[in-house]
């Protein structure tokens, strides 16, 4: 299924079942409990081959024969194989991370997590952790798989309470209990697993699918079922996550008011914006200078989300978040639609000054006397979640340094303004020193060598973030070069999406629909040669003639054709067959064995601006060989 028929497809459901959550959960379990089926359907099959072959081991006179152990051995195979299909449905989550707060840490926090308990009128969570990330979540982890006993909590960031008010985290617990008391959390988890395996499954057989170039008609047939299959779960299951989201807000309105639940919103999605482009790259920079993570990062946040951002970045971040569009594959709608459903106008809230963190904030008021202590906690979990990536990110830096450095010295004059030395040091800068240093040398290697797809995309990527349109144009040039045009796909499709332009993304998700389906084609068309294929002695200026025909002698040939593969889907793919052969005699038996190492020999000797193939008449591509005789370029490999 294309990109453009899987949106058709979420469009239709939502249209059908976006206001019928009830019927949507339905059908969800209905597929969901359809591939439960299938899972257990092959498990069963497996046991049962494997209880025949141990039957047949017991009650035949094999027991002192080699055929008992070649039945085990096949049956425990199968066990195996049984085995490992039960445990795909086991649903393994890691326990949240954070620190378990106890209500002698934070009575007031508990008394507000009781009193909008006692509001909705539902069950408690069985734990409330505080941790060192930006966000809020509602955690269900099953202590025995698809069988259940999970165990609900509910994780605050110390970020997120230091800024924002009493009401705005209110408002945040109600929207969390809304999803575990509802069962969101408890069938969510069910529902990503399940996601897990089918997408696992399919990825798995279309790469066996592509290595082997055939498949049994079993096996066709079943990943027809699952290509059938798979979509069509999908699609529902990111409507219900949708639903679920728009419901819990609701909820969250009802508790804490309307005023309140927005501004959360709002301001979870500004700070957001803030902290990715700015903040965090900021703080992760550091990391060129510094083994260890500094031990004030998340007091850094905090002060810096009580300031008010420089005022150009402000109007940016404010227009992504009012403009961004709800995605066909975004579990979570966009900020606008979510404050649409809440009756909020996205327009205010545009038009007013860029958020900046609370006072009173929650934190000095829900956790009180123990929020020094709690701070220092938290900042220790902080600095062990990141201690790893952080270290790595150190020795990266530092190798880049030290390379740049040796750069510096040993590449002067013309040199240091070739492509290949411009490249390398805007690649260097970009790990070490980040993007607003790399930039320029970006520009200065584009203005050499327009053709450079990498720093094209590297530096369309760099404006994209600034909103400047010339990062638009370079992207949109690059869908037209097969080595970057998913990547650049990926990063417009990102912006058009946050920009609010639905046509645009929309029109782009046709073009790489279109490319993708174009380039499998000339994989396939690449990977297989055959004799009725199209061959051509054009296309061959790029060869360095003289010095294949070189090595072509050195190695012993005395007669070798050139030929270029045409791959229609791709045309400016280059796939090249050399065909070779040795001097031979009327009755020389031994030429064969002569061209087949000859063969062996250049396939590893000589360079081809592209895929090539070396064969000689006598191999089992005879008729490949003969084609390439007829229409190839023939060359001189005689001795002057």
């Amino acid at each position: 299924m294309t990109r453009e028929q899987f949106d058709a497809l979420v469009a239709r459901l939502d249209q059908r079942l976006g206001k019928r959550p009830g019927r949507l959960k339905a059908e969800l379990v209905l597929f969901a409990l359809t591939a439960f089926a299938l899972m257990f359907a092959w498990a069963g099959l497996l046991l049962l081959v494997a209880g025949f072959l141990i039957f047949l081991a017991f009650t035949m006179e094999w027991k002192d024969s080699p055929g008992f152990f070649f039945a085990m051995g096949i049956a425990c195979f199968f066990l195996v194989l049984a085995g490992r299909a039960f445990f795909t449905l086991m649903i393994r989550m890691e326990a949240p991370n954070g620190h378990r707060l106890t209500k002698g840490e934070a009575p007031e926090l508990f008394a507000l997590v009781e009193e909008v308990r006692s509001q909705l009128q539902c069950r408690s969570f069985h734990e409330v952790l505080l941790s060192p990330d930006f966000n809020a979540s509602a955690c269900y982890r099953p202590r025995l798989g698809f069988l259940g006993w999970a165990r609900n909590s509910l994780v605050l960031g110390l970020p997120l309470l230091e800024c924002l008010s009493v009401e705005q985290v209110k408002s945040i617990i109600a929207h969390e209990f809304t999803h575990m008391a509802g069962g969101h959390s408890a069938f969510s988890a069910w529902i990503y697993r399940q996601r897990q395996i089918w997408a696992g499954l399919i990825v798995k057989m279309d790469e066996r699918a592509a290595s082997r170039g055939r498949s049994f008609f079993v096996n066709k047939l079943f990943l027809r079922i699952v290509r059938w299959f798979w979509p069509r779960f999908h699609a529902r299951a990111f409507l219900l996550s949708r639903t679920d989201e728009y419901e819990a807000d609701r909820n969250a309105a009802k508790v804490a008011g309307v005023e309140p639940a927005g501004q959360a919103l709002w301001r979870i999605g500004a700070f957001g914006e803030r902290l990715s482009e700015d903040f965090w790259q900021e703080l992760w920079q550091e990391a060129a200078g510094s083994s260890t993570p500094p031990h004030d990062g998340l007091s850094r946040m905090t002060v810096a989300l009580s300031k008010a951002p420089d005022a150009e970045k402000a109007v940016r971040w404010k227009e992504r978040c009012c403009m961004e569009l709800t995605g066909h594959l975004d579990t979570h709608p966009a900020l606008p639609d979510r404050l649409k459903s809440l009756g909020l106008p996205v327009r205010d809230f545009a038009l007013a000054p860029f958020p900046v963190a609370a006072s009173p904030a929650a934190a000095p008021v829900l956790l009180g006397a123990s929020l020094p202590v709690l701070r220092e906690t938290i900042q220790s979990h902080w600095e062990k979640n990141v201690l790893a990536m952080w270290k790595e990110r150190h020795a990266v830096a530092s190798n880049r340094q030290g390379q740049l450095q040796r750069m510096e010295v040993h590449t002067e004059g013309p040199l240091s303004d070739s492509p290949e030395v411009l490249w390398e040091r805007a690649s260097l800068l970009l790990e070490v020193n980040g993007d607003a240093a790399a930039e320029p040398l970006l520009r200065q290697l584009l203005a050499l060598k327009p053709e450079h797809h990498h720093a094209a995309l590297q530096l369309g990527r760099i404006l994209l973030k600034r909103g400047a349109g010339e990062g638009e144009s370079l992207l949109r040039k690059l869908l037209d070069t097969e080595e970057v045009f998913m990547v650049s796909g990926e990063m417009l499709t990102q912006h058009y999406v946050r920009s609010g332009q639905e046509q645009q993304r929309r029109e782009l998700q046709g073009t790489l629909d279109r490319l993708e389906k174009q380039y499998q084609e000339a994989s396939r068309e690449e990977s297989s040669i055959r004799a009725s294929d199209e061959f051509s002695a054009e296309g061959l200026a790029d060869c360095d003639l003289s010095g294949l025909q070189e090595a072509l002698r050195s190695a012993g040939a005395t007669q070798a054709w050139l030929a270029r593969k045409v791959i229609k889907s791709a045309p400016s793919r280059r796939v090249f067959i050399l065909v070779v052969t040795t001097k031979r005699g009327w009755t020389d038996r031994g030429a064969s064995t002569r061209d087949e190492a000859l063969a062996r020999n250049l396939a590893r000797t000589v360079v081809l601006p592209g895929r090539f193939l070396v064969i000689h008449p006598s191999s089992a591509l005879s008729g490949v060989a003969k084609a390439v005789q007829r229409k190839g370029h023939k060359l001189e490999c005689s001795s002057v």
